[in-house]
């Protein structure tokens, strides 16, 4: 009569269904399940006497943003799925999604935002970064959109080392299995019909001073 079901054995067995309305499953040290009392048709489970997680009947969330982690350093998921047209969301803001657009069958990080995106490794004599696309053929292996660089670098590489000996700061080498010969240009620097360039297409230099420069029209070599 006064809502409030007691069970003192150490085991018992409950054949059908148990229904709770407007009440709570509590267990020792503040450790509780809400059955939809507090906000409704919402679960929240008590860590504490403190919600830590929610569910309903879209989401399943931690009660209080960046409130807990999925896993631990020790115990870490198996397997995360994910369905198509969805991803992952990063910041508060959801500045970054990180997800697999099923229309175009790719894997898309993007970002409505003037943040930029950057990869740090340790490796010292291993690859730290690779990309395989063994697979293309008459497509693209990396497709690079710049259009609205204005005094800016479309690449730049940089090194500041000072223990650089028979290394390369950029190598390019095309070394086929057998005897094969290429009918078109290995190495290519092209402008479109509109582009007018009044300095040189290409231009090598040592600390800032012209040593090679290809315009359009002439070749000026300045070698000492």
């Amino acid at each position: 009569t006064d809502g409030v079901l007691a069970i003192t054995s150490p085991s018992t067995t409950l054949s059908g269904d148990l229904t709770v309305s407007g009440g709570d499953i509590n267990g020792v040290s503040g450790v509780n399940i809400d059955l939809g009392e507090a906000t409704a048709s919402t679960a929240q489970f008590y860590i504490s006497s403190t919600s830590e997680l929610s569910l309903n009947a879209t989401n399943l969330f931690a009660t209080t943003a960046e409130g807990n982690s999925l896993g631990s350093t020790t115990n870490e998921w198996e397997s995360l799925y994910l369905g198509n047209g969805n991803g992952i969301f990063f910041g508060l803001n959801q500045d970054w999604t990180l997800g697999y657009d099923s229309t175009d069958t790719r894997l898309e990080l993007v970002t409505a935002g003037t943040t930029g995106v950057q990869l740090s490794t340790a490796t010292v004599s291993g690859k730290a970064l690779q990309m395989n696309a063994d697979s293309a053929t008459n497509g693209r292996g990396l497709d690079l959109s710049i259009d609205a660089l204005t005094t800016g670098d479309g690449i730049y590489i940089e090194s500041t080392s000072t223990t650089l000996t028979s290394g390369s700061l950029e190598r390019l080498y095309w070394n086929p299995g057998s005897a094969t010969t290429a009918t078109g240009d290995l190495f290519k620097i092209d402008t479109g019909a509109n582009a007018t360039v009044s300095g040189n297409i290409l231009g090598i230099y040592n600390n800032a001073s012209l040593l090679l420069g290809l315009d359009a029209t002439s070749l000026d070599v300045n070698v000492p």
